[in-house]
C-alpha cells in the first residue's frame, strides 16, 4: 500500500497500481447538505420545492474548478466495478458535523464518478485545520 498524505492522521491509502485509483485534494471549507437546505416555491407550478443553499452551490462551482482535468468525466464506477472512498474533511473547527453528502454530489458532477450507488465501501475523517480547510479525496476500484 502507498500512503498518501503524510501529513494527515488517517493516511489515505490507495494500492501501488494507481491507475486502478485517483486522488486529489479540493480547498475550501465543506458546507453541510442536512442543514442548509432552502425551501422555494416554483413560478411555473406553484410547488414547493428543496433546494441546496447558497453556500453549497458555491462549493459546488469551487469543487467543478478545483478537480483535476485529468480526472473530469472519468465516470469511475459501474456495477462490476465497484469504488472504494476513502475522503477527510478539514474543518476550520470540531464544530460542523460531518457530512459528506455534498462530495459524493461533487463527484458525480464533475464526472468523476458515474454514481455515488458504485460506492461500496467508504471511509470519512474529520480533522481541523482552522488555516486550510480542505477535502481530501481517493477513490479505487475493488
Amino acid at each position: 500500500m502507498k500512503r498518501l498524505y503524510a501529513h494527515s492522521k488517517h493516511p489515505i491509502r490507495l494500492a501501488q497500481d494507481l491507475t486502478r485509483g485517483i486522488h486529489f485534494v479540493i480547498s475550501g471549507q465543506l458546507v453541510s447538505m442536512k442543514n442548509s437546505r432552502r425551501l422555494v416555491v416554483n413560478r411555473r407550478t406553484g410547488k414547493h420545492a428543496s433546494i441546496k443553499s447558497e453556500g453549497a452551490l458555491t462549493y459546488l462551482t469551487n469543487f467543478m474548478y478545483q478537480v483535476p482535468i485529468q480526472n473530469r468525466n472519468l465516470k469511475l464506477g459501474a456495477l462490476d466495478k465497484p469504488l472504494r472512498a476513502t475522503i477527510t474533511v478539514w474543518y476550520t473547527t470540531m464544530r460542523p458535523d460531518l457530512d459528506t453528502a455534498l462530495v459524493w454530489d461533487c463527484l458525480q458532477a464533475a464526472g468523476v464518478i458515474a454514481n455515488d450507488r458504485y460506492i461500496i465501501e467508504r471511509h470519512e475523517f474529520r480533522e481541523v485545520d482552522a488555516v486550510n480547510p480542505r477535502v481530501e479525496i481517493a477513490l479505487e476500484e475493488i
